[in-house]
């Protein structure tokens, strides 16, 4: 679809909802409660790491519980700390990098309750080289 070139005055908000949406790699609704989680969208690096539907706890171990540079889990030791991961009262952001036989993929990573819920959404945007590499070089 191609864009029409419009002041920015000239966009509603759907517009741009929809025109966000589009960029959305990963979107996930988890249930806190029941420890699941069903995914909406995934690309295709993503389907090969998250399956449609699962464990809470898994989908946190495998975004947040590894050593950052590497595909390896920490210790099952330490695993003990996912039930104090789970719970989320406020807005949360965290760049992530997922692993796949040898590729590497980079992303950014929003956590949204559900307002007067226990449901969360995720939400996964792939980084592009370049944005990679500011976050890498800069300390931005």
């Amino acid at each position: 679809m191609e864009q029409i070139k419009k002041e920015i005055s000239e966009y509603s908000e759907g517009e741009v909802l929809r025109i966000l949406s589009k960029n959305v790699d990963g979107l996930f609704i988890i249930d806190y409660t029941n420890n699941t989680y069903q995914a909406l969208r995934r690309n295709d690096f993503l389907k090969n790491i998250f399956n449609e539907t699962g464990t809470y706890d898994e989908l946190i171990r495998k975004l947040i519980l590894r050593f950052s540079d590497s595909q390896n889990d920490i210790a099952d030791d330490y695993h003990v700390f996912i039930p104090m991961l789970n719970k989320f009262k406020g807005n949360y952001s965290k760049h992530v990098d997922l692993f796949y036989k040898d590729q590497t993929g980079h992303y950014m990573m929003l956590i949204n309750p559900m307002e007067n819920t226990d449901k969360y959404i995720l939400v996964l945007y792939e980084l592009d080289n370049s944005e990679y590499a500011k976050k890498m070089y800069t300390s931005e």
